[in-house]
């Protein structure tokens, strides 16, 4: 409805072949793959003090929400650095600078993300690809987005569904949530030129929740 040309695929990113393949999907409908943004990501489960943690749970965390990127990096960098260009993003959180009590899966898996930043943005360095990282506060949950992720956050905390937007706002500096907006913006100037001598670098758009 835009006039934009758009390919989709669903595919589960603890599937380094499915990933591959939808990597190959793009690269022969557009020619080329320009920008990675990593935004898979999950919350839950979670709620519960580090002992409390199931195998199970913690693996699932680490799996999707750090290994998902690393598996999307696979199956893209290598097409990226061959070219030499391209920018890739990935969705961190404040979970990813600070500790959240009751979230030691959720905080472990988006340090790792920050660290992978830094990490592949010095590999790919010298091919002129870069890498950098976003982490997002509390950003308001938004149906057309499909975003849940207070809800979910709420939920893990035992906090009611109709006052978590309250309950998350009295941590703001600024007193508002952040929107998904603000979050897209900052990918967005990340993908584009305007950052052409950005990489490893980490941006918080969270109101100033970092900033305490």
């Amino acid at each position: 409805e835009a006039g934009a040309a758009v390919l989709t695929r669903q595919a589960d990113v603890r599937d380094l072949a499915a990933l591959e393949a939808a990597a190959e999907a793009a690269e022969e409908r557009f020619g080329q793959i320009d920008v990675l943004v990593n935004n898979a990501g999950i919350a839950a489960p979670s709620g519960r003090p580090a002992h409390e943690i199931t195998e199970a749970e913690w693996q699932l965390m680490i799996d999707v929400d750090l290994g998902g990127a690393w598996r999307a990096i696979r199956a893209v960098g290598a097409r990226m650095v061959a070219r030499g260009s391209g920018s890739i993003v990935n969705v961190a959180s404040t979970a990813g600078l600070v500790g959240y009590r009751h979230f030691a899966g959720y905080v472990a898996a988006k340090h790792g993300l920050v660290g992978l930043t830094k990490a592949v943005a010095l590999d790919y360095a010298p091919r002129k690809v870069r890498v950098n990282a976003v982490c997002p506060g509390s950003v308001r949950d938004d149906e057309a987005m499909e975003g849940r992720m207070l809800a979910e956050i709420a939920r893990s905390l035992e906090v009611p569904v109709a006052e978590h937007e309250e309950t998350f706002v009295r941590d703001q500096p600024m007193n508002a949530l952040v929107e998904p907006g603000d979050v897209a913006e900052a990918v967005l100037w990340l993908a584009t030129d305007a950052s052409r001598q950005v990489t490893g670098s980490v941006i918080t758009v969270d109101g100033g929740f970092t900033a305490r």
